[in-house]
């Protein structure tokens, strides 16, 4: 009870969260009598130039960055699946599992293909109620 006193109630909270809607840019501009919208025009389409070149640039460094984080993560999936298929090698052959076991943990890798991840086992996991 205590924590709903604290909290409130939910329109109050509905009224809290919401955020009033964007004013339009007109409502934001300055004019003054000497004003015209052509130059408006004219500076905008000269800074979208000057920042299209900025954006090659910096995509240009984004793609360095992105390739060798995707390099690096490669590398250590490279690690893990070396280290996944020794464990699994041990498990199904060297390990003294029965053969159903293993089945049944085979089964339940997140990973293994769909023929194995939806095969049910032919015998019961469980002995029949007497």
């Amino acid at each position: 009870m205590d924590n709903f006193v604290i909290q409130g109630t939910a329109p109050r909270r509905n009224r809290l969260h919401m955020r009033p809607p964007p004013k339009p840019l007109e409502m934001f501009k300055e004019k003054d009598v000497n004003h015209h919208d052509e130059e408006d025009e004219v500076q905008s389409a000269l800074t979208e130039v000057d920042e299209g070149k900025e954006k090659i640039h910096i995509s240009d460094d984004g793609r360095r960055k992105r390739a060798a984080q995707v390099a690096n993560v490669a590398e250590l999936m490279e690690e893990y699946t070396v280290l996944l298929a020794r464990v699994l090698q041990h498990l199904f052959h060297d390990a003294p599992f029965p053969r159903r076991v293993r089945f049944l943990i085979l089964r339940r890798l997140p990973f293994v293909s769909s023929s194995y991840a939806f095969t049910t086992p032919t015998t019961p996991l469980l002995p029949a109620p007497a």
